[in-house]
């Protein structure tokens, strides 16, 4: 379709439409196998945006496919004509009605914060899928999704009154328990789908009831619960079709009491059968939950969570966490405790359990479920999502898993076993390589299989994720009789097929490998297109295909929350990235001026690396690109500015007061402002940092007493903290003399971090090379590196093994911060001292390095715990905030975190990192190091 008719139809729109190259491959992909490039992405602000893309959509004969945040994992969301994408505008909590337990909301709200507003009435939305902290209900509604409590609460369907749609026609209609009513009058269409719809039921009502699942089903239509004497529930009917009849524009939802008292336990089995006769009787006595996982999760669990060891039996074969609720404590204790006795004592299927005693112990417990998706997907490259969705009837777990185990075998590969053993709903992630020809194939045997034996055993092929394009071709096997009545509900809604063609109902066959996004350009592409990847090792491959698109990033990505765009969403960087490695667009993506946006908005905040369950480095993807746009950068006065901003930190503590003075004079801020630096930023020199320059300065000429000692530190200040902390710098050598430690001070020097990020990696390592050869010397002589500054221990640790080879694995292992020498704090501190509140916010490069943060553990461990931890961003961001483009988004991330803070009535603020003291001084709160507390306790 031409690009003058999309222009000229954005033009009727309140709301945006997107035909660039970016907009589209960002929205071509999701959570999923699949990649399906659009026309373009519509993003609409009104009900009338949404009538006028129905009516544009049917005029010009292309389909139409709503998104909200792109977390199903069977392709729903992907289509090739205008994507539909509610998340931006269509995102409010519109009414609440708590003595009716009722809520109206639009499609774009996020599960997660419709909960927390709701709790302010003891209420609750109960359908809870793991995506919860980022699926919007609208793809809830659509997907009929539920979750680990779906045994007690049921699914999605349970919970939807009414809808406000739009049909195929544009007409808005209002549908929900006997009634399809057009809210504005014009047109017919309603009247006509509903009497057609009950002439649908009443002459195939036999089929119907021929294929009426017996387990939790989220495929097909889901036409069995909307039929009663007084009629058709519409709203139910459309719940589950995954946007194939209408777009969604509100929902009243019904609501629960939120339990008053829970409890959890694990039980442990040494045999599958055990484990599936104790679920049927688990089931009789009504808990909210029974999950199940098997020796494989377990060991894993084992493995890469030595925290919770102590949870775990590694004799066992099946473990079950059980939940229930009571209107006590005690009550709630009681039926779990009872429970597990009759288990292990009475029925001698169980051999061992562990109850939470406190809310504290019930999420460790809980922990090790959700742990499920960051160890499988840091097992590394290779577990794919294609029958991760299965039911099997609960009493029939021990027969499925048999048989599913022989096809494991047969097949060559392997999947630990997981998901709600209530419901015989299990998760499972096989070990296949997705860019290999013959494993694609294999995998396409594998479902096949595992499949059409769910069906026969009187399964579903899905229980909560629906079918989409992965397991469309399933739907006719899963249900024969009702099928024909499927594609006719398709026709009655949708005869143009313009709502999502190609989900739910297709051709019999295997899963679909057409669409599938692993796939590598050949080198010749390659090297005509774009050099930037030249993909030649494995490695490199699996760190761009290694995201799966989750969406989890819009939780806690700083540039996403600033902006809300979805340019900024670390998934969308890295979609960007692989279209570049695919070949795909590659002059479009490096002429475009939203390759600029797309790289500015990801300041290296290293969050993706430890809070992302793949583990994706997002600005070690970036790196190349970053550096190729660099280097077509003929001069750039702000870029060596930013890139050498802590040599010139450093430079200041050498530099004559009087200059120090007129680099934050009214002229030189004017200048800053010229070149495109923001003269706010708080990285940078204020009036009121003279003085600690001054103070710096007479500190860099102090050189502790040569000592010989068994603790050798090589102390590393850092660029900031040599220049503008001297206090920091002070409780540093108060800290090390009184430990009697040997100290060698490495000052002037920068890590390279400021070079890297603003993609000079020549630069970043020839800095690092020079620090590394001041270092390397000493680590021979048994030293180790002690940096207070966040930014540069990230650096240490984990950049400079990438940058300098094998010789900098040393640097790496001996860089330590003072949580490393807790015994010997621990022996030096006074009786009593610092008992002042405070909350503790965690610097991005600490929750970069995973748990646990150094400096909370260590202020933990001298009984110096905080009120509260906050993880949220300060958004200076290192050079972010510098960048004058940057300080509109800069302020808002900082907002966020201001709100936070003032919620909890925050008032003193302890931050390991300089730079976010700084940021959250100038929010209104006193800000502390740790350093500033402890080093009032040593003696």
């Amino acid at each position: 379709m031409g690009s003058d008719s999309f222009k000229k139809f954005a033009r009727s729109l309140k709301g945006e439409l997107r035909t660039d190259f970016y907009s589209r491959e960002i929205f071509a992909s999701a959570a999923c196998l699949y990649r399906i490039q659009p026309q373009a992405v519509a993003f609409p602000k009104e009900d009338n945006d949404a009538i006028r893309i129905v009516e544009f959509a049917s005029q010009e004969k292309i389909p139409i496919t709503p998104r909200g945040a792109g977390s199903a994992v069977a392709g729903q969301t992907l289509g090739s004509g205008v994507v539909v994408n509610f998340i931006r505008h269509f995102n409010r909590i519109l009414e609440i009605k708590p003595e009716e337990k009722k809520v109206l909301v639009e499609p774009g709200v996020i599960y997660a914060d419709l909960n927390r507003e709701l709790a302010r009435f003891g209420l609750f939305f109960p359908p809870d899928p793991s995506s919860g902290d980022y699926c919007t209900i609208g793809g809830m509604i659509a997907n009929n999704s539920s979750g680990a409590h779906s045994l007690f609460y049921g699914s999605t369907q349970s919970y939807v009154e009414e809808l406000e749609v739009v049909l195929a026609d544009g007409s808005k209609a209002r549908v929900g328990e006997n009634f399809f009513e057009i809210i504005e009058q014009g047109s017919d269409w309603a009247k006509k789908i509903a009497f057609e719809l009950q002439e649908l039921f009443k002459i195939h009502q036999r089929e119907i009831d021929a294929d009426r699942p017996q387990v939790k089903n989220a495929s097909g239509y889901l036409v069995w619960n909307v039929i009663s004497e007084t009629g058709i529930n519409f709203a139910r009917l459309l719940v589950g079709s995954e946007g194939t009849l209408a777009l969604i524009l509100r929902a009243w939802l019904k609501l629960m009491p939120v339990p008053k008292f829970k409890s959890v336990g694990l039980v442990f089995f040494r045999d599958l059968n055990l484990a599936a006769l104790a679920t049927q009787i688990l089931r009789e006595q009504n808990p909210l939950a029974i999950e199940i996982m098997d020796r494989n999760f377990i060991h894993l669990v084992w493995q890469n969570y030595p925290d919770l060891r102590p949870l775990l039996d590694e004799e066992a074969e099946d473990m079950l966490l059980v939940e229930f609720s009571g209107e006590t404590e005690s009550e709630a204790q009681e039926k779990l405790k009872t429970a597990f006795e009759e288990l292990i004592g009475k029925d001698q299927l169980g051999y061992k359990s562990i109850i939470a005693q406190d809310k504290k112990e019930a999420e460790q417990l809980w922990k090790v479920r959700k742990s499920a998706s960051p160890i499988l997907y840091r097992l590394g490259s290779g577990l794919v999502r294609f029958i991760e969705d299965i039911v099997i009837p609960p009493e029939k777990l021990p027969e499925g898993v048999e048989k599913i185990q022989r096809f494991f075998q047969e097949m060559k590969t392997f999947a630990p076993i997981l998901g709600h053993a209530g419901e015989g709903n299990l998760h499972l992630n096989p070990k296949f390589n997705p860019m290999d020809k013959e494993d694609q194939r294999r995998m396409q045997i594998l479902a096949d299989r595992v499949y059409k034996m769910v069906i026969q055993l009187g399964g579903s092929i899905t229980g909560e994720h629906g079918d989409g394009i992965l397991r469309a071709p399933y739907v006719n096997t899963q249900f024969p009789n009702a099928f024909p009545v499927f594609q006719e509900l398709k026709k009655i809604f949708d005869p143009e097929e313009i709502f999502n063609p190609g989900k739910i109902l297709a051709e019999p066959g295997m899963i679909p490998l057409e669409h599938i996004k692993y796939w590598i350009a050949d080198s010749q592409t390659l090297q005509a297109q774009s050099n930037i990847y030249a993909l030649s090792s494995q490695q490199d491959m699996d760190l761009l295909f290694r995201c799966h698109g989750c969406g989890l990033c819009r939780t806690y990505c700083p540039a996403y929350l600033g902006t809300g765009t979805e340019l900024a969403l670390p998934r969308s960087k890295v979609s960007i990235a692989r279209a570049l490695a695919q070949g795909a667009g590659a002059e479009e993506i490096l002429k475009s001026q939203d390759l600029r946006t797309l790289l500015n908005y990801c300041y290296s905040c290293q969050r993706c690396l430890r809070l992302c369950p793949t583990g994706v480095s997002v600005p070690r993807i970036l790196d190349p690109i970053r550096n190729f746009q660099r280097q077509k950068e003929i001069f750039s006065l702000r870029s060596m500015v930013l890139e050498r901003g802590g040599d010139l930190l450093n430079l200041m503590t050498k530099t004559p007061s009087p200059i120090v003075r007129l680099s934050s004079s009214k002229p030189s801020r004017g200048a800053l402002r010229i070149i495109g630096i923001n003269p706010e930023a708080k990285g940078l020199v204020s009036a009121k940092d003279h003085n600690k320059i001054r103070k710096s300065k007479s500190l860099m000429k102090l050189k502790p007493s040569p000592r010989k000692a068994d603790l050798k530190i090589i102390y590393f200040p850092g660029c900031l903290e040599s220049a503008l902390e001297p206090e920091e710098f002070e409780n540093t050598l108060k800290i090390l003399v009184a430990l009697e430690a040997e100290i060698v001070i490495l000052d002037n020097l920068c890590c390279g971090i400021p070079a890297i990020s603003q993609g000079n990696p020549k630069l970043a390592k020839k800095q690092a090379q020079k620090l590394a050869d001041k270092i390397l010397p000493l680590l021979e002589q048994g030293y180790q590196i002690l940096s207070n500054c966040p930014s540069c221990v990230f650096t240490f640790i984990e950049h400079y093994p990438l940058w300098l080879g094998a010789k900098a694995e040393q640097i790496s292992k001996n860089t330590i911060t003072f949580y490393s020498l807790l015994p010997k704090i621990k022996a030096r501190i006074k009786k009593s001292g610092h008992r002042k509140k405070f909350v503790y916010h965690r610097a991005c490069h600490l929750i970069g390095l995973g748990e646990p943060d150094p400096a909370l553990a260590l202020l933990r461990e001298l009984n110096l715990s905080p009120e509260a931890v906050i993880e949220q961003c300060c958004g200076a961001g290192g050079a972010f905030e510098m960048k004058i483009e940057n300080a509109e988004v800069s302020a808002k991330i900082a907002e966020i975190l201001k709100a936070e803070l003032s919620r909890i009535s925050a008032k003193t603020v302890v931050s390991a990192c300089g730079l976010c003291r700084r940021k959250i001084e100038s929010l209104g709160f006193e800000t502390k190091s740790p350093l500033d507390i402890i080093s009032e306790l040593i003696e």
